[in-house]
């Protein structure tokens, strides 16, 4: 039987504890999570005008890793839009950007033409401009993948196996207890003033260095339950992030289904 527990929960950061899975689906909702839950993101650049000291295909490539926020199915894929991949208010955004020097540019000096779509946080630094230096350009946003490019990715996701770990007073020696604990790097024990007790079993990385300390203390992951954790990059809520994974997951069952 399934079983998820929420272990921390965030604005950016969630992380579970999933008992039941094995590793190959574990790892397939880590991926599918990664680059295929759909994420809005400035797909090309146009500059008017450039006299900074940065590149035009460098501070395109900054201003195309700028997260932005938007409304999960309110635009098509340009591939799959009525349009045709030429360009419309159904696929694409466009956000205009026209600053002279001095001064930083930075991500909230943009103007969207669309009131959703803006970037998701204003203070990010993206070139300095000297005296009299000026900067105009157009940057067209449009709905994509982390398949096609990083810019596109929805979030950073991790998972390890969930760890059972047992000590043995049995064969626990004199002077060991307090070296159990010490030897943890991310603190799994404590010392209850006789023996080490397990009290965060989550926080454990497999480092193996309490078994090297003690032979009394056994260390087994479980290749059924895992610690999963997502980290959002995009303006998307990890909650939101999982269960589009998941559902994407579910199509995907279904088209093989109906295949064979």
């Amino acid at each position: 039987m399934l079983k998820i527990k929420v272990l921390e929960k965030g604005e950016n950061k969630l992380v579970l504890d999933i008992d039941g899975i094995n590793p190959a689906f574990a790892n397939a909702l880590r991926r599918v999570s990664m680059t295929e839950v759909p994420v809005m993101a400035v797909k090309y650049v146009d500059f008017v005008e450039n006299d900074s000291v940065m590149f035009d295909e460098m501070l395109a490539q900054r201003i195309g890793l700028m997260p932005l926020k938007f409304k999960p199915g309110e635009f098509n894929f340009p591939e799959e839009c009525e349009c045709k991949g030429k360009g419309c208010p159904n696929c694409q955004v466009t956000l205009v950007l026209e600053r002279v020097g001095p001064g930083t540019v930075y991500s909230g000096d943009f103007v969207s033409t669309h009131e959703d779509v803006v970037p998701l946080y204003d203070n990010i630094p993206l070139v300095k401009l000297g005296e009299d230096q000026k900067l105009k350009l157009e940057a067209v946003a449009t709905l994509g993948r982390g398949l096609d490019h990083a810019k596109y990715r929805a979030a950073i996701v991790s998972y390890k196996y969930y760890p059972e770990i047992t000590v043995d007073g049995r064969k626990l020696k004199d002077g060991e207890a307090k070296k159990i604990v010490k030897s943890c790097p991310p603190g799994v024990f404590e010392y209850d003033g006789k023996k080490p007790v397990v009290k965060n079993p989550e926080k454990c990385i497999l480092c193996m260095e309490c078994v090297e300390a003690s032979e009394a203390v056994k260390v087994e992951p479980k290749d059924t339950r895992f610690i999963f954790q997502i980290e959002s990059i995009s303006a998307l809520d990890p909650k939101y992030i999982l269960n589009e994974a998941l559902e994407i997951l579910k199509r995907r069952a279904k088209e093989l289904e109906d295949k064979l």
